[in-house]
């Protein structure tokens, strides 16, 4: 294990509202600018940024740590004004920003829903495009865990009401969010 995910290991939770708690990396998401990401990370290590819990060891290490929005809303005015970078992610985090498994967003950029970069052995994703696709599109695999009905009857169900699916990938159809929405508009 390495020292930065010892040290967050170590550190004592903080008692927090459930609903404003959220991953660390989800949370820093669109504050990116690279002081804001060293500043939060040294609050957290210096007990300024209070943890709310953690969750199991999968992902990056920084999806791991659980934070509160109102914590870090001190960090996200501090940075206001900076230009950000461009920034990119993997599939496997930009699935972690969306609350999908890695395979939907894997299919999305198969089928061009996602534009990403080919970098030596994994896609790069921009975040710009991480969040045009959480707008604009969805498959049925995330409308199944969202609503509980099984994704070929959702997908039945877009094909009756007049839909026609974008494509599919890696056993997954893909839909504009906003057909989808027509059919379940309180649950997604």
């Amino acid at each position: 294990m390495n020292l930065l995910a010892q040290r967050l290991e170590d550190l004592s939770l903080a008692p927090a509202d459930e609903t404003d708690v959220v991953p660390f990396l989800t949370a820093m998401t669109g504050i990116l600018h690279p002081i804001t990401w060293t500043k939060a990370i040294d609050c957290i290590l210096n007990g300024q940024l209070k943890l709310a819990g953690r969750r199991q060891r999968t992902g990056p290490i920084l999806s791991q740590p659980l934070v509160t929005e109102q914590g870090l809303e001190k960090l996200k005015k501090s940075d206001e004004g900076m230009p950000m970078p461009e920034v990119t992610f993997s599939c496997m985090v930009a699935a972690d920003i969306l609350g999908v498994s890695n395979t939907p967003v894997s299919g999305a950029v198969r089928l061009g829903l996602i534009r990403g970069r080919k970098t030596r052995r994994r896609i790069e994703v921009p975040l710009s495009e991480v969040r045009r696709y959480g707008r604009e599109f969805i498959g049925a695999d995330e409308v199944a865990k969202k609503t509980g009905v099984r994704a070929q009857d959702f997908s039945a169900a877009m094909r009756s009401n007049g839909f026609e699916p974008l494509g599919q990938a890696y056993n997954t159809y893909f839909w504009r969010r906003a057909d989808a929405e027509e059919l379940y508009p309180s649950q997604l």
